[in-house]
């Protein structure tokens, strides 16, 4: 072998083997730097929403509690459709204890009340009602099988019943999104589905207790968790987070796959510009 090639092979490889190690290392330092920020990001994205469905629960049990209290009073207050309207009232019933017949309503022109409250949904209202605070239930099946959940209070010997729609929680989902398949998802304190990007386990409130990230949110934990998603059929990275006073749990997932892809495309700059150095260097030797 002629010397000119001996120096070219030794040249070329002393060219090769650092860059080829500095063009493997930016990748992995880019997937923990995509995992990093990520994780600080979603947990943020969390605790913002869930700080606005802490308001949103205590304007709920205030405003339900005056209307109820005025109500109970006889006393008629003007601007209580517009305020329902905004909170996503239904409407509101009181019952009487014994037999679950409904005494006086409001709202009633846009969600009239049944005259009698079923028998079922009795049971469990009057099972988790209080007189010491206002309960929420857990989302159940409403009129044309859309999601609604109740808001229940003992007061003066009778059952005081609100009936509020999801749409607060998915207009509050849907203004999460980023990335390919970023989102935010919301439970209620059993895991049932409140709002979420696939519109079926919205409509039958599906339950994803089992998720782990949920689990941690229904024990009132607050972190980042990776899981297996059975909606989007990925893992999944997710902050989460739960909310103080209603209970329910809230999360920002991201498919990890996301993240590789930003990670490899930082590895394929690097290996352009090995390709490009190891050409200069080939010429130069």
């Amino acid at each position: 072998m002629k010397l000119r090639f001996i120096l070219f092979i030794s040249l070329s490889l002393a060219a090769l083997i650092p860059v080829v190690f500095l063009g493997v290392w930016p990748h992995s330092r880019a997937y923990e730097k995509e995992i990093s920020d990520v994780s600080e990001r979603h947990l943020l994205l969390a605790q913002n929403l869930s700080s606005a469905l802490e308001r949103y629960s205590r304007d709920v049990k205030a405003t339900f509690k005056t209307l109820t209290l005025n109500m109970v009073a006889h006393t008629k207050l003007a601007g209580t459709d517009e305020i329902l309207k905004n909170l996503n009232f239904r409407h509101i019933c009181i019952a009487a204890l014994a037999d679950g017949s409904v005494m006086s309503t409001l709202n009633e022109q846009i969600a009239p009340c049944p005259k009698h409250i079923p028998p079922k949904r009795f049971a469990i209202f009057k099972s988790i009602a209080s007189p010491d605070d206002v309960k929420f239930t857990e989302v159940m099946s409403g009129p044309d099988d859309h999601p609604v959940m109740y808001v229940v209070w003992l007061i003066n010997n009778k059952l005081a019943v609100g009936s509020i729609t999801t749409n607060y929680f998915v207009n509050l989902g849907k203004a999460i999104s980023f990335g390919k398949k970023g989102h935010a998802a919301i439970v209620d304190h059993k895991g049932n589905v409140l709002a979420h990007p696939l519109k079926s386990w919205h409509r039958t409130r599906k339950n994803i207790a089992k998720v782990p990230a949920v689990k941690r949110m229904l024990r009132h934990e607050t972190g980042v968790s990776t899981f297996y998603s059975p909606a989007l059929k990925d893992d999944m990275i997710a902050g989460f987070t739960w909310v103080p006073g209603a209970n329910w749990g809230v999360m920002i997932p991201q498919p990890l796959s996301e993240l590789r892809d930003r990670a490899d495309a930082v590895q394929r700059y690097a290996m352009n510009v090995i390709i490009a150095g190891v050409i200069v260097t080939a010429i130069l030797s």
